[in-house]
């Protein structure tokens, strides 16, 4: 049975509701960090996966066969025909698989059951604590445009968190989206901008002035996808 996955809510930045209490399709937790500790700005510079050595496509969508990379947990649900048998389904990307490989905490294998043929997708490492998300690495991207299974090689680059366990991820697509106040300078009006930079001004704000608005804004708008491992 395909799970219902979420746009976790960014909203409610002081809740103090537990996220153990919430199903395990795919878990949230509604804030985002609380540090306040410094680090470089410069770590969060996005990487493209696409022509990476590193990045691999398995099975051929072609013809029906979809190969299931040999390092991923039993309880790993990728499709096996790239039509039926994914993990997760969501109203912004559809019906998709996600696993983390039992090799490498860092390797995430990522299945779009139809690709996105207008962007590349970006997943951004994040970690926990409690109901208190942070990220702990700039965004690697790609293009998923068929059924066939992508590699992400996840990348903790983050000063001060190169230690901490990834648990979950931020899913969006690298194009530029309309964002309102108080992104944009006067209420009412929009300001384009990438989803990625969006989310980093976001975080830039709630954790260094306080001031959440931002993340208000970007939750609004709702392109993104959060899923806790």
């Amino acid at each position: 049975m395909i799970k219902s996955i979420l746009i976790f809510s960014l909203i409610f930045l002081y809740s103090c509701e537990d996220v153990s209490t919430r199903r395990r399709a795919s878990s949230s937790s509604d804030r985002l960090s609380t540090d306040s500790s410094t680090y470089t700005d410069d770590r969060f510079n996005t990487v493209n996966n696409s022509n990476s050595d590193d990045t691999t496509n398995n099975g051929n969508s072609s013809t029906g066969t979809i190969t299931t990379p040999s390092d991923v947990s039993s309880d790993c649900k990728l499709s096996n025909n790239g039509t039926s048998g994914f993990g997760y389904t969501n109203n912004l990307i559809g019906d998709f698989s996600i696993c983390v490989s039992s090799g490498s905490n860092t390797t995430v294998y990522f299945q779009l059951k139809s690709g996105v043929q207008d962007a590349q997708v970006c997943f951004i490492p994040t970690t926990n604590s409690g109901n208190v998300i942070t990220y702990i690495g700039g965004p690697v991207c790609q293009y998923v445009t068929d059924n066939s299974v992508k590699t992400f090689n996840i990348i903790k680059n983050r000063v001060g968190y190169t230690g901490s366990a990834m648990t979950g991820v931020l899913i969006m697509k690298n194009q530029q989206v309309a964002y309102p106040s108080p992104y944009a300078q006067t209420s009412g009006q929009v300001r384009y901008l990438n989803n990625v930079d969006a989310y980093y001004l976001c975080t830039q704000y709630r954790e260094y002035y306080n001031i959440s608005q931002y993340c208000q804004a970007f939750d609004s708008v709702g392109q993104y996808v959060y899923h806790q491992f």
